[in-house]
């Protein structure tokens, strides 16, 4: 094997470590990611009866075809079931909303 070969054989190995290791740090945080919405969600039907659930969906409904497919406005509608803010959006968008209103 020539020197140029062996040399790019030893890079082509360096770029596989380095790959894997991405591949493995991404797995890890959407295993991480996944089990934080999962208690999330275990979490939010702890806090919500059938009556707030209605209310946030009575609330967030007129905003579900927003560009975000109406994900801020349900946060919104749900910190104001719970009448404190659990989950937290981008301020220029919940003044937006509340223009609308």
């Amino acid at each position: 094997m020539s020197e140029h070969e062996e040399y790019m054989r030893k890079e082509v190995m360096k770029m596989m470590r380095i790959l894997a290791g991405v591949g493995l740090l991404s797995l890890s945080l959407l295993v991480l990611y996944s089990v934080k919405k999962v208690y999330g969600y275990r979490d939010m039907r702890d806090e919500l009866d059938v009556m707030q659930i209605e209310q946030v969906l009575s609330l967030a409904l007129p905003y579900r075809n927003d560009s975000d497919g109406g994900y801020d406005a349900f946060i919104q509608a749900v910190n104001q079931v719970l009448g404190e803010e659990v989950y937290q959006i981008n301020n220029s968008i919940r003044l937006n909303l509340e223009i609308q209103k």
